[in-house]
């Protein structure tokens, strides 16, 4: 018999297995064209797509590289932006037919009978704009074009600027724009050769945007510069979407606006923002690895365990069984949660971060004592700065004023993503005294300023902290924490008749909620963790007995032609240590607990592991 069902399973397989295929085959290719979006698209809404985990969204105004075809509908690229990932995008045609049903699925157009019909009323607009790779870069202001001042200046960016990003840039000397146009068109229109003249212009404009396309095609830079463009409208009619930096002129329009007086400035400005702009326009996937690998030789970890790192790091994979296959998925991010070398990596990448952080332009003015004492970073405290307190990711930094804390942040925010963390200004907070200023404090994150959120506590190391130094709200919320780990508890207290076992479910579990950091400092063990060290010390010492006594032949016993009894069997202290650590391999034992017993120092390892 013919079974659909298992034919359509079957065929979904095959499909997304070509999709992961085809998506890994598209890393190694080299971009084919960039396109820039019109409409809004949100890919988690898309249920069409090949992998729907690794369907992009976008926004309009993006731009997106395209690396390969998948089919008639699928397209595969990543969005210009840093650290951004490979993923499905729907082609022009796919998008432009799924946002016309999206938005009035009556009003869709009708299929055609014939593939050559012409098309209707009901052609859908096209949802991209083909651009060039990179986006070109024009420069703009202070004054017009021809100005004697624009020239000198622009010629000195331009010097500047081609000579730090080298072989990344191109320059070109364009007549491309509609400035000239809109200063000669009423002096020309009595001449008889106006059309072939504008004629002609169009043809010359056609023929350096393509060459503006064929110069981009390897991700280079490319630097206009053209007579012509005094405003981002001059261009408009142009498929190129340029970079305008403009000098003292404010306008949404523009990318950046220069406002530095001086030339090293207002140069430097211009090349970090360049610098952030090719780091998204190429893809980094082994950046992680090599970040790492720096930050571990500069910890002074030796190059034979640097080695071995990446030896653990590098075509990690893991396997799936999905329709009783096994497949192997590739892991191209680095350490991750629940990973034993991570917290140490983090903690290496954290200790280099604030190792290289001086906070230097935080000095004030050498010859302002006032500004000296204002923007010093820290405080003062024994004759040392006291900038920062750090345990893991938990970090305290403590500034003299909001001016300086913004600063401190900033900076630390910069030089955590050149190792590749991220702040979360979510979990971020600012906490100031009653003589602090009530200045806000501020932090920019991928162009976008963010007011810190403003809080009186905080709990910091399991201890709530207040500016008044009160210890009253602390004090209510152990008791609430108590109270909470008390109700958990309270069905099972109810049934117990014994006072002896009620105090000791309240002693371990209780307590430990009410007195936390005091049993922390003390050193008092967990008692549930005690027990359990002794019960597989217990266990072991059993196993390994070979006098023939009768605890462990109990363990060995083996009822032979007895029936099993109705009904579920009772669990017994020996099935806990069964399904806890004894090995297996899927869903088949491999090595039984009693067979780890029976080697001293691997059952001592056992027990370090889960007892940690």
């Amino acid at each position: 018999m013919h079974n659909s069902h298992h034919d359509d399973e079957q065929r979904k397989n095959v499909e997304y297995f070509a999709a992961i295929r085809a998506l890994q085959h598209a890393k190694k290719k080299h971009v084919a064209f960039a396109v820039q979006a019109q409409r809004d698209y949100d890919g988690s809404l898309d249920e069409k797509s090949p992998l729907k985990d690794h369907t992009i969204s976008f926004h309009t105004n993006d731009f997106i590289h395209i690396h390969a075809k998948f089919n008639s509908d699928w397209w595969i690229g990543r969005i210009v932006r840093s650290h951004s990932e490979f993923g499905f995008v729907p082609t022009a045609r796919r998008l432009a037919n799924y946002m016309v049903s999206l938005d009035d699925p009556a009003a869709a157009p009708p299929k055609p009978e014939h593939q050559d019909r012409p098309r209707g009323i009901w052609e859908p607009p096209c949802p991209y704009t083909v651009v060039p790779s990179s986006r070109p870069i024009v420069l703009l202001g202070p004054t017009q074009q021809h100005s004697r001042l624009t020239q000198l200046l622009h010629l000195a960016l331009r010097e500047e600027i081609l000579k730090y990003f080298g072989r990344q840039i191109k320059y070109i000397k364009s007549d491309i724009g509609s400035g000239q146009q809109s200063g000669d068109r009423k002096g020309a229109r009595w001449l008889l050769g106006l059309r072939d003249a504008e004629y002609d212009r169009g043809q010359d404009e056609h023929q350096e945007v393509e060459l503006i396309m064929r110069m981009t095609s390897k991700l280079h830079l490319v630097l206009v510069d053209s007579p012509h463009i005094h405003t981002p409208d001059d261009v408009q009619h142009l498929p190129l979407s340029p970079i305008f930096f403009l000098i003292r002129v404010s306008d949404n329009k523009f990318e950046m606006v220069i406002e530095e007086n001086g030339l090293r400035e207002a140069t430097w400005r211009i090349i970090s923002y360049l610098e952030k702009y090719i780091h998204a326009l190429h893809y980094h996937p082994k950046e992680e690895k090599n970040r790492i690998k720096c930050i571990t030789k500069s910890q002074g970890v030796q190059p034979a365990y640097i080695a071995l790192l990446q030896q653990c790091y590098t075509n990690c994979t893991t396997t799936i069984t999905p329709f009783h296959k096994k497949i192997e998925i590739p892991i191209t991010r680095g350490v991750r949660q629940g990973d034993p070398i991570s917290p140490n990596l983090f903690s290496a990448c954290l200790e280099s971060v604030f190792n290289k952080m001086s906070w230097q332009h935080l000095r004030g003015d050498e010859d302002d004592e006032n500004d000296k004492a204002n923007l010093l970073p820290g405080i003062r405290i024994n004759g040392q700065n006291l900038t920062h307190l750090r345990f893991a990711d938990d970090i305290v930094l403590v500034a003299s004023n909001p001016k300086a804390a913004s600063l401190m942040i900033q900076e630390l925010v910069e030089m955590c993503g050149k190792v590749g963390l991220r702040m979360n200004t979510n979990k971020t907070k600012v906490m100031r005294n009653k003589f602090a200023s009530q200045s806000p404090v501020n932090v920019t994150l991928n162009n976008v300023t963010t007011c810190i959120e403003e809080v009186n506590e905080y709990v910091y190391l399991g201890r709530l902290l207040n500016h008044n130094n009160e210890l009253e709200p602390e004090l209510h919320r152990r008791r609430r924490a108590a109270w909470a780990a008390f109700n958990n508890i309270k069905n099972t207290t109810d049934a117990l008749s014994c006072p002896r076992i009620r105090a000791q479910l309240f002693d371990s579990i209780v307590l430990p909620a009410l007195t936390e950091d005091i049993r922390a400092q003390s050193e008092v063990r967990d008692p549930l963790l005690v027990i359990k060290k002794k019960k597989l010390g217990w266990a072991g010492h059993i196993m390994r007995r070979n006098d023939g006594r009768w605890t462990r032949l109990v363990q060995e016993w083996y009822p032979i032609g007895e029936k099993r009894p109705v009904g579920r069997p009772r669990m017994r202290w020996s099935d806990s240590l069964k399904e806890e650590i004894s090995l297996f391999d899927g869903n088949h034992l491999k090595t039984h607990w009693s067979t780890i017993a029976k080697d001293r120092m691997a059952w001592k390892a056992v027990i370090r592991d889960h007892i940690r």
